[in-house]
């Protein structure tokens, strides 16, 4: 603003946008508030629309000069610019809207289209509110004919718009969705309603017509589809036709939902046996299941009844029932019940041998309709009297868990052939048996032995369908969570709620199930088995009552075997396909030593397993919480101990064992491996390493503190010395680090510098020829940044490196990540970055679970593991009979052992885990070891063929 004055006068000059001064011109109002406004103070204004400019001019008020008056000239000039605005419409729409629209000008707006331009002047507000109706008039709108399918989605795509797409508003009329925002926001939401509708998935279940009409007539449908929906993180829908139809977004639910299904409904199709089907029995017979129809459907529909009358091409009359599994188990009962009550009879046989009474189901089945009754005891009144029972004691290694398994068939060849009935005799073997290892302390009590449903023994064998086999996950989160069909949870004395984590969370969502069934008092290793409640995405819940840690000898360590052992039997026997629990024993109240928790969860798990034929069940989850103190070194351990024990006896007793931790890699642009790595850096043995350090502090813990130890004093006294610029990178040499190269590097805490870092890094090992790097999650440590951050700079550096050109040597870029959120961050990020489909899980175990150092090994302490068991056998039938079987019997177990010899010499290269899993498989394969009486070093294996050569195969693979 430019000022002039004389004695009397002064003049200021005002710069104003053009149109500004349009509208002063064009509005008499606005400008003679202006007017009033400056007279009030001795001064005029004068508008000169061809200078762009407003004069005000006045005069001198006193003596002091016109120091007096131009303050409040300024004042109002102030005034005029924050009372009127100018704004240029430059979005083409808008411009194309204001065009097309009959002018409009009220006292307080005025819209210029004059110079080729459009431009709304006047006060702010009237301004401010014309913009927001012109934006509201130009917001683009968007119809979408949607199906019944759209409620399986209608949660996620709500989610998805808040989070990504705040402004468009959706509204659901009718049959249709309706999107109102932005062209390119609203063009987005109907891609993703789109896209979440092609992942709707669906599975046809075949059931029978008479139960697809009982879930059409009971009204099952809407009640399964309310359960699920409270149920499963994912809704399903049912479609009733031909062919019941199941969708969801996810198959997890699904699958749940059609287990639940097959569990849930039944179909029975009964005979009525003997006189039950002439007409005043049947007559009874009907009266008495309509009668118990009807009380199963006093309040709803549960099971329906059809009679099916006997005729020319069916000479049996049956009863059809149909309906809940529950209601229609009972009506069989009651049937059956009827006819026994109307029909059976029994009959007294006094036996040579009265504990024969034991083998009934084999050959004394006297109870039953009475002429059969008659016939059976005419046909053994002879042969009973001659038969005798002797005991056969068969001592050598591995000799029961033979008769266990491959030897049944053949025990079993022997009976039909000599004709004669053998029995295992459990309480001599009990009080004879030398302990072989905690592993087998209880596998020959009858109540805790793995055992099938009686319809899967017929199919049992030791080469099972490698697709049947049950698959191993290690998840991470809260195990109420998981959608399985059982959890299995610990308790001591009837307590849950604040034992664990687990039990803190069941008693939330279970108080009062659980106050309800948890009121006498448990022995350990018993289970309590109780229907999960709503709220959890369980069909069962399992408690193992447990006891806290009293020793390796201890009743604890034995219960929790026990239990184990009873829930993944219950799981068989009542065919449920998944089933969750956490490490049982590293719970604060029970206080079991971690190695042995792990040991015990991974010995029920491969004694399980290796029975051939898990039934039904497909999934086992073991749940981590990663909250828990030491949960990495728990993850390690775990995934170390299974995924060493996936086979038994060549044979593959599980699928696989999975985990969100299993390193993954990725061919990436110019054909480079990527390669995220779940372990410590100083395992790694790639041609350069990765330091990072403040270059201050290298005795605090982290990665710099780890790397230095391995590199020794004269690499770290290179770096006290270094004077490194920020973002550059220093090398040295390696030190007694097995690598080339040390690239040391200081993140300085900013994902700038980070990702200059990285660049240079890769950029530095391709132009000295490096093959390979390991780099660490850069100030996610000691530097305390975000690991989601950190992960998105890093990868998108090396995505940068390898699009700006062809690397020439550097062909593997590993990224070691010690902590499980910084593992799951950068595996996240990759998968986004690099697209899931490039990357693949790499299942060979990681070198960070591998120490670098180990001491003598004794082969002593394989003796120690190792026993000579005794099995008892009881053969009953003639003695001719008798005595052929037990001398087949001992020939059958001799004919599948054998003897092996190692050097002590041959031990000595075994490392330390190598060497615990050698002294796992001598106790789990019943193997016996003793030193050669000759005293040359030398060792003898002895027991089962196939079991001593996989004990050889380990000692001579690692001497090899």
């Amino acid at each position: 603003m430019d000022l002039t004055q004389t004695d009397e006068s002064f003049e200021k000059t005002l710069p104003l946008d053009i149109f500004l001064l349009n509208y002063l011109k064009d509005k008499p109002k606005a400008f003679s508030v202006l007017q009033n406004q400056l007279s009030s103070i001795g001064c005029t204004a004068e508008l000169k629309l061809d200078e762009e400019r407003a004069v005000v001019k006045g005069i001198k008020k006193n003596s002091e000069g016109a120091t007096a008056c131009i303050p409040d000239v300024n004042q109002i000039l102030v005034d005029l610019s924050e009372n009127y605005t100018v704004h240029y419409v430059t979005e083409p729409k808008q411009i194309k809207k204001l065009l097309q629209d009959v002018p409009i000008e009220t006292d307080d707006l005025k819209v210029y289209t004059e110079r080729g331009q459009v431009v709304i002047v006047g006060e702010v507000e009237a301004v401010k509110e014309k913009l927001a109706d012109l934006q509201k008039n130009l917001l683009f709108r968007k119809e979408l004919v949607i199906s019944e399918k759209y409620k399986l989605m209608e949660e996620e795509f709500n989610r998805e718009m808040l989070a990504r797409y705040p402004e468009v508003k959706t509204t659901r009329v009718g049959s249709s969705i309706v999107l109102e925002g932005s062209d390119r926001e609203v063009q987005a939401g109907a891609a993703k309603l789109l896209q979440l509708f092609l992942q709707i998935q669906e599975r046809r279940i075949q059931l029978p017509p008479n139960l697809v009409a009982f879930m059409d007539s009971s009204g099952a449908v809407p009640k399964y589809q309310a359960r699920f929906c409270q149920t499963l993180r994912h809704p399903v829908s049912f479609e009733v036709g031909p062919d019941l139809v199941l969708s969801s977004l996810s198959s997890d639910a699904i699958a749940v939902a059609e287990a639940a299904i097959l569990r849930d409904l039944k179909e029975e199709v009964i005979t009525l046996q003997g006189d039950t089907a002439a007409s005043t029995d049947f007559n009874k017979v009907k009266e008495l299941l309509i009668k118990a129809k009807n009380e199963a459907n006093r309040d709803e529909l549960k099971v329906e009844i059809a009679f099916i009358p006997a005729s020319s091409g069916n000479t049996e009359t049956k009863v059809r029932l149909v309906g809940y599994s529950k209601e229609v188990q009972k009506l069989k009962e009651t049937l059956q019940d009827f006819q026994k009550k109307q029909f059976s009879t029994q009959e007294i046989f006094n036996l040579s041998h009265p504990e024969l009474v034991n083998y009934s189901d084999k050959n004394l089945d006297l109870t039953g309709m009475n002429r059969s009754g008659e016939h059976v005891m005419a046909d053994l009144d002879g042969d009973l009297s001659n038969l005798t029972k002797d005991h056969l004691v068969i001592t050598g290694p591995g000799v029961q868990f033979y008769f266990d398994s491959d030897g049944k068939k053949d025990k079993a060849s022997i009976e039909r052939t000599c004709k004669v009935l053998i029995k295992e005799c459990i309480q001599d073997l009990l009080q004879n048996t030398a302990p072989v290892s905690d592993l087998y302390d209880n596998i020959n009590n009858g109540n805790s032995q793995y055992t099938m449903p009686k319809s899967t023994w017929q199919k049992t064998s030791a080469t099972t369908n490698p697709l049947n086999k049950t698959k191993l996950e290690i998840k991470f989160g809260k195990l109420v969570d998981e959608e399985v069909d059982v959890l299995v949870v610990p308790m001591i004395s009837r307590r849950v709620s604040f034992l664990t984590p687990y039990g803190k969370q069941l008693h939330e969502a279970a108080q009062k199930h659980l106050q309800k069934n948890l009121m006498t008092k448990k022995t350990p290793g018993n289970i309590m088995s109780i229907d999960a409640p709503p709220s959890l995405n369980s069909t069962k819940i399992f408690f193992i009552e447990c006891q806290q840690w009293d020793g390796p000898k201890g009743r604890s360590l034995q219960g929790l075997r026990d239990g184990l052992k009873k829930c993944f039997n219950l799981c068989i026997r009542e065919g449920y396909t998944s089933v969750a629990l956490p490490v049982i024993g590293l719970e604060e109240a029970l206080k079991f030593p971690s190695q042995k928790a792990i040991q015990v969860l991974r010995d029920e798990l491969m004694l399980f397993g290796s029975y051939g034929n898990c039934g039904a069940l497909s999934s086992i989850h073991i749940v981590i919480n990663p909250d828990c103190q030491d949960s990495e070194t728990f993850y390690k351990d775990l995934y170390r101990n299974l995924s060493m024990n996936l086979t038994f006896r060549d044979q593959e007793i599980f699928e696989s064992v999975s985990s969100d931790l299993v390193n993954i890699t990725a061919c990436v642009d110019g054909g480079v491996n990527l390669q995220l790595v779940f372990g410590s850096i100083v395992d790694e043995s790639t041609d350069v390493v990765v330091n990072t350090t403040d270059f201050a502090n290298f005795q605090t813990a982290g990665v710099c503190k780890e790397i230095l130890a391995v590199a020794g004093p004269a690499v770290e006294a290179e770096l006290r010395k270094a004077n490194v610029i920020r973002g550059h990178i220093f090398q040295t040499e390696p030190g007694s680090f097995p690598c080339k190269s040390i690239f040391h590097v200081n993140g300085e805490k900013e994902t700038e510098v980070i990702e200059d870092l990285v660049c240079g890094i890769i950029g530095r090992c391709d132009r000295l020829g490096y093959k390979s790097v390991a780099i660490p999650a850069i100030c996610t440590g000691q530097g305390g940044l975000d690991p989601d951050v950190v992960a998105n700079t890093i990868l998108q550096a090396i995505k940068k490196s390898l699009l700006s050109g062809p690397l020439q040597d550097l062909t593997h870029i590993r990224l070691v990540l010690f902590k499980m959120n910084v593992f799951m961050a950068f595996k996240k990020n990759a998968i986004r970055i690099f697209h899931s489909a490039a990357f693949k899980t790499v299942v060979d175990q990681p070198s960070s679970f591998l120490p670098p150092s180990f001491a003598t090994f004794d082969p002593s302490t394989l003796r120690s593991s190792s026993s000579i068991q005794q099995t008892t056998f009881t053969v009953t039938g003639s003695r001719r009979d008798v005595d052929e079987a037990m001398s087949k019997l001992k020939q059958l177990y001799q004919a599948q052992c054998c003897s092996q010899t190692f050097r002590h010499e041959e031990l000595q290269d075994l490392p330390p885990d190598d060497r615990t899993f050698l002294k796992q498989l001598v106790q789990v394969l019943g193997v016996h070891v003793e030193e050669d009486p000759s005293g040359q070093g030398r060792w003898t294996v002895s027991g089962l063929k196939d079991a001593v050569q996989q004990v050889m195969d380990v000692i001579q693979k690692r001497s090899n």
